[in-house]
């Protein structure tokens, strides 16, 4: 008896609306992972105005236990995460390469990062504390421009003051905290 096998080629749409990703005109469209949205939310708009440098990128990411997935796991029960922070998937993480490819896409050429993520005793939301290296000539002021163009496209509050997690359980919050070298606050 002879089968016939078929091979699918699925061709999957993938972008944030927000960042202008191509996706009125697809049939079948993915997000990205929690994590890269955090990403790349704020790094692509700064690093397609040439107003960051695309290496030495570091993202410290603190997601609250629903990013981790609903099976029953030990270590996500409230007794193993309460009280403490875990760093986990450490320099393999599996959104890394989502991370990286975003970002090149925006430099034009392979973008490597450092990203660390970790599991804190909050219920939702994820807070990503970005560290870059500003472009010569780019002072810290000069980076909200190449954000606000984008940010009309959905909810968020005015930036000035870093993000506090509990605004997360209600509304994705783009906001940003600056902190130039050198300077105290």
């Amino acid at each position: 008896m002879r089968t016939n096998r078929f091979l699918y080629v699925l061709v999957f749409t993938v972008g944030i609306s927000t960042l202008g990703a191509e996706i009125a005109a697809a049939r079948l469209l993915a997000n990205p992972g929690c994590y890269p949205t955090a990403a790349l939310l704020p790094l692509v708009p700064l690093i397609e105005a040439g107003q960051i440098e695309p290496d030495e990128i570091i993202i410290d990411a603190k997601s609250g236990v629903s990013g981790a997935g609903r099976s029953a796991k030990e270590a996500n029960l409230f007794t193993e995460v309460a009280e403490g922070l875990h760093a986990y998937g450490v320099a393999n993480h599996r959104h890394a390469p989502e991370i990286e490819q975003g970002l090149g896409e925006a430099a034009g050429a392979p973008v490597t990062v450092t990203f660390t993520p970790h599991l804190v005793p909050m219920n939702r939301g994820i807070l990503a504390t970005i560290y870059v290296r500003l472009a010569a000539g780019v002072a810290a002021e000069d980076l909200q421009p190449a954000k606000s163009d984008r940010r009309a496209a959905g909810r968020a509050r005015s930036p000035g003051r870093p993000v506090v997690s509990y605004e997360l359980r209600v509304v994705h919050v783009a906001g940003r905290g600056r902190h130039e070298q050198g300077a105290r606050n």
